[in-house]
């Protein structure tokens, strides 16, 4: 009916609109009738203790991943952009496997199902997380995210290395992650 192209506007338009309220509930988020202090994270930050879901409904964090660079790729099932960098963040923990680096995808998809649904239909074999807030979750406020996808780096400690970290199919990507100290 729509076409390749007219398929990728309409998803790409639905983008536009479904992080439109993510702005707003970055500029409008209260609670109990208070404003909470919007701090933005930085590189050099230690990154806090976030709690997300894996496919099993268990609560994950990223301080299980100290001693190992993490590369983590925000993303969502609607979200065109990210599912064209999936099989590049794929390929790049394939090249990075045995080093000291993890990859974690963490969805910020409202709808757990839809997220699960696909995860478990392309078998992934990277960590797959969600974040149990969806489009409200408290690393896209603290980090200032409006857009998706967002690639950050974390180094062996848990502190923030690259907040807005190269896409996985940019060579230099790649090759900033091969220069890691101690990859």
């Amino acid at each position: 009916m729509f076409g390749k192209r007219g398929m990728r506007l309409v998803f790409t338009l639905l983008s536009v609109v479904a992080f439109a309220s993510v702005e707003a509930a970055l500029q409008q988020d209260t609670v109990k009738g208070e404003e909470q202090p919007v701090v933005l994270l930085k590189k050099g930050d230690k990154m806090p203790d976030y709690v997300f879901k894996d496919l099993n409904g268990k609560r994950v964090s990223l301080k299980s991943f100290r001693g190992k660079y993490v590369y983590i790729d925000l993303w969502a099932t609607w979200c065109t952009s990210c599912i064209e960098q999936t099989p590049y963040f794929e390929k790049l923990e394939e090249e990075f496997h045995n080093k000291k680096i993890v990859f974690v995808s963490i969805s910020v998809d409202r709808h757990r199902e839809v997220w699960e649904r696909l995860v478990k239909a392309e078998k992934k074999r990277i960590l797959q997380w969600v974040c149990p807030e969806g489009e409200k979750a408290p690393i896209l406020r603290d980090f200032g995210i409006l857009t998706i996808p967002r690639f950050i780096l974390l180094d062996k400690k848990g502190r923030i290395l690259e907040s807005n970290f190269g896409m996985p199919a940019w060579s230099q990507t790649e090759k900033a992650l091969s220069e890691l100290d101690g990859i």
